[in-house]
This record gives structure tokens, sequence and C-alpha cells, in this order.
């Protein structure tokens, strides 16, 4: 047995509340009728439903807020606005705040009743959109997790136990330290880590510590202000603010001065930078 569209009507005219919900029933809807907005927006965030049927111009939450609130926590429920009090402005107001649809009272039971059945049908198609969304965004999730293990080739019991570290590690929130001799794939495990983890979508930043000189490997990491040193003629962000919400691949980081692994530890730890030459402490959420 099909289930019954489920609609929620807010209007703080108990008259219009009553007369709405017993035309809808009389249809076969599953009304719940609400005077405080405060009520309805509760029980479709606790409940749920299908439509979203409100007055425009109430005491306390307006339906102009109503409509808004629906389409940002369920953008996929529409919402229709009844008002006594209807204008140009206040029409163009409502469809682009994200209603489906904008009645005058008093409304006769056909528009009404026209006016939800196409509610419904849009919401039906918004839950068939979302569905493709969703596995849309689990193809291209699972395809950048296969592609990300994928760079790495080998066959042996060894590499089978690595890659299956991966995965675990992949899903943690905790720093990794990955050993191995120059040119194992030192990067391909941490770029596999990152496109597996829920940053995945975020940047992955590879460093090479050897490559850069001593006296600038801080201000890269840790970014500095305008005239922290000759040549700083404006403030830049270090790799560490840069990576932020990402992954930093920190390359060959045995090669810094045991002072600047020091401040790297504490930064790491603490998640925390300081520009060179500054004061401000940055919190940063990078891997």
């Amino acid at each position: 047995m099909k289930e019954k569209a489920k609609v929620l009507v807010i209007d703080d005219d108990t008259d219009s509340l009553a007369s709405f919900a017993t035309a809808l029933r009389r249809d076969g809807f599953e009304v719940h009728p609400f005077a405080d907005p405060k009520e309805g927006l509760s029980h479709l965030a606790s409940e749920g439903g299908d439509v979203v049927l409100t007055d425009l111009k109430m005491p306390g939450v307006t339906g102009l807020e109503v409509v808004r609130r629906v389409v940002r926590e369920n953008p996929a429920v529409p919402v229709v606005v009844v008002t006594a009090f209807g204008t140009v402005e206040s029409a163009v107001e409502a469809i682009r705040a994200g209603a489906s649809d904008y009645l005058l009272k008093p409304v006769g039971i056909p528009q009404l009743r026209a006016a939800v059945f196409k509610a419904i049908k849009e919401r039906s198609k918004n839950v068939e959109l979302e569905k493709k969304d969703r596995e849309i965004r689990r193809l291209r999730e699972e395809k950048k997790r296969k592609d990300g293990v994928g760079r790495i080739i080998g066959d042996s019991r060894k590499m089978e136990e690595m890659v299956q570290k991966i995965h675990v590690v992949a899903q943690t929130r905790m720093n990794v330290l990955i050993m191995g001799e120059s040119g194992t794939g030192k990067e391909l495990v941490a770029r596999a880590i990152h496109d597996q983890s829920p940053r995945w979508d975020m940047s992955f930043l590879p460093v090479n510590c050897a490559a850069i000189p001593e006296g600038l490997l801080e201000t890269e990491l840790f970014g500095h202000e305008k005239g922290a040193f000759t040549g700083a003629v404006t403030a830049r962000q270090g790799m560490m603010e840069i990576a932020d919400g990402g992954t930093l691949f920190l390359d060959e980081v045995g090669e810094m001065s045991l002072a600047l692994q020091v401040k790297l530890l504490r930064a790491i730890e603490q998640k925390e930078v300081i520009h060179v030459g500054g004061s401000e402490v940055i919190r940063v959420d990078v891997r």
C-alpha cells in the first residue's frame, strides 16, 4: 500500500489552518497543522515531511524565514506560500528564497489542491535527484580511492599488508610517519592515504624539506609577517596554512635542523602556527 504524502501546514490563523487541513485530508494527504511556526519546523526536523504549506505574515517566525529554513535544512522539501497580504515584491522574495509556489488568500480548494499536487511531484523529482547525486558522489569517492591505491604496484604479502594499513589509517585523523629509502614510493603512500581519507577533496601539498635552504624553510612552513626580514615586503602564508583542511606531505623531514623539528612538532601537535616575525596564533587543520 502506497504511503500517504505528508503535508505540514503552518498558519497562525486557526480558521485558515483548519480549512486547509480539512481540504487536504479529503484528498488523502497526511496533514499536520501548526499554529506556531517553530513547532512546525521542529516537527519537520524530527519527523520529516513531503510538503510545507505556510502563511507568509506570522508573529515570531515569518513565512519567509520558514522558507529559508526549510530550503537550508531540507532542500528536497518544497514550500508553498499562502498569504492574504500579497504583493509583487513579497512574491518575488518568496520565490527567490526557494518557495515552489505562491498563493493569495482566499484560496480556492482546486487552486490549493493543484499547488500541493504540483509540490508532491516536485518532491518526487528532488528525491530522485538526491539519490543520483549520492550515487555520483559515491562512485567518485570510490574511483578516487581506487586511483589512490592503484598507483602502488605490487602483489607480495608485504604490499598487501601495507595497502590494508593505508585503508585503516586513511579513515582516522592521526598524523602518519612514513619511513623508507629514497625512491621507494613514500609520496605515493601519502597520496593514497589522502585520497582515501575524508580530506580527499581538499589539497594535498608535498614539500621537499631537503630542497629548501635552512634559512627559508621556517618561513615556507609557517609563513611570515611583512618586514620580518630583508625582502619580506608583504605578509605570506606558510605551507601549513595553505594546506588547511587537507594533507601536508613533508618529505625528507630528517634533513631539518633539530631546532626547526621541535617547532614543527609543536605545530603538528597543537595544530597552531605563528608567522615568523608575528605573535598571532593561527589555528590550522592539517594532517
